[in-house]
C-alpha cells in the first residue's frame, strides 16, 4: 500500500506553474517592418516573408541566440494563397530551428495581440520559458476567390478575399465600415469629429518620424531588384506622407452615400507589414543575460454584438485594468487601434479617458493597418514609447464583436547615475568596424558612454559568434541591441537622451 501511495505521488507531480504562482512574463525585444500601402512598396513580399523579417529583428534586439526560442505564435488573417502553415514558414525563413513548434493565430484584427496573450499564458504556466509572438499580413497579395461548382450561363463573379475574409460582418452581411457608421450614429460622433481626429493622427505620425520615435521599432526591408540594380530599401511607413489636408473635408463618404460620416481619409488604409516580440519568463531573462524592456501586467478579451465591434475595447479594457489592480488614471499612454477614427473616439467617450494620452504618435489611420499585424504593433510601440515605470494599455477591436487588451509596464534598462555601456561586437581585420569606431570617436557623443569591444572569434564569445558572424559591426547599449552594419548617431543620441544620460 505504501508503494502504491508513493507511485501515485510520483505520477501526479506537475512540471508547470500553479494558478497561485504564475511566472512573470517580460518582453526582451520587439520589432516591426515598415507598413507598405496597398499594392505599394512591399507588394512583392508575402506575409510569411514579412513575418520572418520581424521575427529575426525581434530576436536580434533581444540579444539572444535563435536556438533559445522554444515556440512561435504569429497572427495572420487572410491566409488564402500563402501556402501551408504561414507561421511555420515565417519561423523557418527567419532562421529559427526546424524543431521549433509554431501556430498561426486568427482573431481577425486582434490576431497579433492574441498571439502575444497566448504565448504569455504558456510562459506564465511554465509550458515554455522563451517564445516569439506577433502578427503579419500582406493584403496586397490576397487572391480573388472563384467558387467551386458548375459555371452557370453568363459567367461567375470573383470574390475579393480581402473584403470577404477580412472586412465583412458575416452576421449582418455588411462591410465593417457600415458597422462603424452605426456606432457613429448611436454615439453622435460627426464626420467633422472624425476628420479632426484623423488629421491629428497624420500630424502626430509625421512629428514622430521627425523626432526619430518610430525608427526605434522599425527594421528595414530590402527587396532585391533585377540584376545590376541595387536593392529597394523600405525603411518607413508609406501612408503618413500621402495626406492632402486641403482635400480632407471634400472626400466622399465611403460606406453610406446619404448622411454618411466615414471616408477614406478618416479610416485606416489597407496595408502590408509584420511585427514580433520576444517573450520570456523573468527567470529565463536572467539566465540568458537579456535585460527586459517591459513586463506584461495583465490582459483580457471581451465581446459584444457583432455590429458594435467598434466599442468592444470599452468592455475589454476595464477587465484588464481590474486584473492589473490599476485605475485609468494610472495609465500614461493608451494605444487604441485606429481601424476607423470613430473607433477611438467612441472608446474615449465610453471610458472617459484623456484623449491627449491616446495614440500620441498617430495610429492606423495615418500609418496603416495590416490586420494580422496591428495588435502586436501597438504593443511594441508602447514598449518603446513609455518611460521607465510607466503603464500603458494597448487595445484592439476585431470583427465579430470582439476585442483584446494588454497592459504593460516599461522597465528601467540602465542603472541611474552611471554612464551607459556601448559595446561593439567585432573581429580582427574588420574595416567596417574600424570605420564605425572612428565615426563614434569623432562624434560629440564619445564622452557620454563607456565603450568596449567584444571579439566574437574568441572562444569565450562563441555565443556572439553564432549570432553575429555575418552581421558585424553590431552595437549594444546597456546589453540591449541598438544597431548594426553602420553607426546611426541620431539613434544613439536619442537613446542617450531618453535615458537622460
Amino acid at each position: 500500500m505504501a508503494f502504491l501511495s508513493s507511485t501515485v505521488v510520483q505520477c501526479s507531480r506537475r512540471f508547470y506553474a500553479s494558478s497561485a504562482n504564475l511566472n512573470d512574463v517580460v518582453i526582451l525585444g520587439a520589432a516591426r517592418t515598415p507598413m507598405g500601402g496597398f499594392r505599394g512598396g512591399l507588394k512583392s513580399i508575402t506575409a510569411p516573408r514579412l513575418g520572418a523579417i520581424a521575427i529575426q529583428a525581434a530576436v536580434e534586439k533581444a540579444g539572444i541566440a535563435k536556438e533559445e526560442i522554444q515556440e512561435v505564435y504569429m497572427g495572420n488573417v487572410c491566409q488564402a494563397g500563402e501556402g501551408q502553415a504561414p507561421c511555420r514558414q515565417a519561423t523557418l525563413f527567419a532562421g529559427l530551428s526546424k524543431t521549433t513548434p509554431t501556430t498561426t493565430i486568427n482573431k481577425v484584427c486582434a490576431s497579433g495581440m492574441k498571439a502575444i496573450m497566448l504565448a504569455a499564458q504558456n510562459i506564465q504556466t511554465g509550458q515554455q520559458s522563451v517564445m516569439v509572438a506577433g502578427g503579419m499580413e500582406s493584403l496586397s497579395n490576397v487572391p480573388f476567390f472563384l467558387p467551386r461548382g458548375e459555371v452557370p450561363y453568363g459567367g461567375v463573379n470573383l470574390i475579393d478575399g480581402v473584403s470577404f475574409d477580412g472586412l465583412t460582418d458575416v452576421y449582418n452581411k455588411i462591410h465593417m465600415g457600415n458597422c462603424a457608421e452605426n456606432t457613429a450614429k448611436k454615439m453622435s460622433i460627426s464626420r467633422q469629429d472624425q476628420d479632426a481626429y484623423a488629421i491629428r493622427s497624420y500630424r502626430l505620425s509625421a512629428d514622430a518620424y521627425k523626432n526619430n520615435i518610430m525608427q526605434k521599432e522599425i527594421t528595414e526591408v530590402r527587396i532585391p531588384q533585377k540584376k545590376g540594380k541595387p536593392d529597394l530599401v523600405v525603411s518607413e511607413d508609406e501612408e503618413y506622407k500621402r495626406v492632402d489636408y486641403e482635400r480632407f473635408s471634400k472626400l466622399p463618404t465611403a460606406f453610406l452615400k446619404e448622411n454618411g460620416t466615414l471616408t477614406a481619409g478618416n479610416s485606416s488604409v489597407l496595408s502590408d507589414g509584420a511585427a514580433a516580440c520576444v517573450l520570456a519568463s523573468a527567470q529565463a531573462a536572467d539566465r540568458l543575460g537579456s535585460k527586459p524592456l517591459a513586463r506584461i501586467v495583465s490582459f483580457s478579451d471581451a465581446a459584444t454584438d457583432p455590429i458594435d465591434f467598434p466599442i468592444a475595447p470599452g468592455f475589454a479594457i476595464p477587465i484588464a485594468l481590474t486584473r492589473a489592480g490599476l485605475r485609468k488614471e494610472d495609465i500614461a499612454q493608451w494605444e487604441i487601434n485606429e481601424a476607423f477614427s470613430v473607433v477611438v473616439l467612441a472608446n474615449i467617450k465610453m471610458l472617459d479617458i484623456d484623449p491627449e494620452r491616446v495614440n500620441i504618435h498617430g495610429g492606423a489611420v495615418s500609418l496603416g493597418h495590416p490586420i494580422g499585424m496591428s495588435g502586436c504593433r501597438i504593443v511594441n510601440h508602447l514598449v518603446y514609447s513609455l518611460k521607465a515605470g510607466e503603464y500603458g494599455v494597448a487595445s484592439i477591436c476585431n470583427g465579430g464583436g470582439g476585442a483584446s487588451t494588454i497592459v504593460i509596464q516599461k522597465l528601467a534598462t540602465h542603472a541611474p547615475g552611471r554612464l551607459p555601456v556601448l559595446t561593439l561586437f567585432t573581429k580582427d581585420e574588420c574595416p567596417l568596424c574600424d570605420e564605425a569606431k572612428m565615426a563614434l570617436m569623432k562624434s560629440s557623443l564619445w564622452n557620454r558612454f563607456i565603450f568596449q569591444e567584444v571579439d566574437i572569434r574568441r572562444p569565450e564569445n562563441r555565443r556572439w559568434f553564432g549570432m553575429y558572424r555575418y552581421e558585424i559591426p553590431v552595437f549594444h547599449l546597456n546589453e540591449k541591441f541598438l544597431m548594426k552594419h553602420r553607426v546611426d548617431l541620431k539613434l544613439l543620441e536619442d537613446e542617450l537622451n531618453a535615458a537622460k544620460l
